[in-house]
């Protein structure tokens, strides 16, 4: 109710949550125009819509999520910072479906050109694949891992004081981080308790090994390490 139209915007923007509701409304008052445009054009049948966030919600947003309240992680590496919503509405999208499949930003320029029909040019080197099939409901071939590097800008190292380079390696169910710590998402969704090795069946052992390889393979390269 406070809105003034005249108002030029915060400029080092807010972190009053009363706003919050209001904002997630808005932004999804001006997704619904988009797509009504799109229909009226007569182009909704030749259109992908793909909506995502790029971090979780500032520290002050709790939400509810099946029961359990989250505070938001924006600027960590937590499941909370670093697990957004994507939403595809496009022709060959399986309507109404849900899919537990893992995607990382880096797939977003071959999914583009699988969809375009372009070629990906030869030798240029990059670490996304196209997760098209796994939005037509097929989960062959879908990505086995995620691999995250994040150095916090120099802007936020005053509300995050001693960390500034962190990484991990995880697939669908389990996060294995740079440090060591190992965590099973579908038990620990807000990464409270890491499993103790000494608590480690040789499943176990094997995925957090096979992470572990994952997490090598790209730091043995000039990345600075944590």
């Amino acid at each position: 109710k406070d809105w003034n139209p005249r108002s030029v915007g915060e400029l080092k923007g807010s972190m009053d949550p009363s706003y919050f509701d209001d904002m997630i409304t808005y932004v999804d008052k001006m997704v619904g125009i988009i797509c009504d445009q799109l229909d009226a054009a007569g182009v909704t049948d030749n259109t992908y819509v793909i909506f995502t966030g790029d971090n979780g919600t500032l520290g002050n947003i709790v939400s509810n999520l099946n029961g359990i309240k989250v505070r938001g992680g924006k600027g960590r590496m937590t499941n909370a910072g670093t697990h957004v919503p994507l939403i595809v509405r496009g022709p060959k999208a399986a309507p109404k479906s849900i899919s537990s499949a893992l995607v990382d930003f880096s797939d977003f320029l071959p999914t583009l050109c699988e969809i375009g029909g372009v070629q990906i040019p030869e030798g240029l080197k990059i670490n996304g694949q196209s997760f098209l099939p796994q939005l037509q409901g097929k989960m062959e071939d879908a990505r086995k891992y995620i691999y995250c590097w994040y150095q916090i800008p120099s802007f936020m190292q005053k509300h995050f004081r001693g960390l500034k380079i962190q990484s991990f390696a995880r697939n669908e169910r389990y996060k294995l981080y740079q440090t060591g710590e190992f965590f099973d998402l579908r038990q620990d969704v807000l990464e409270n308790e890491p499993l103790q090795k000494k608590e480690l069946s040789l499943g176990l052992i094997r995925v957090k090994e096979e992470l572990q390889a994952v997490i090598d393979q790209y730091e043995s390269t000039s990345i600075p390490k944590p």
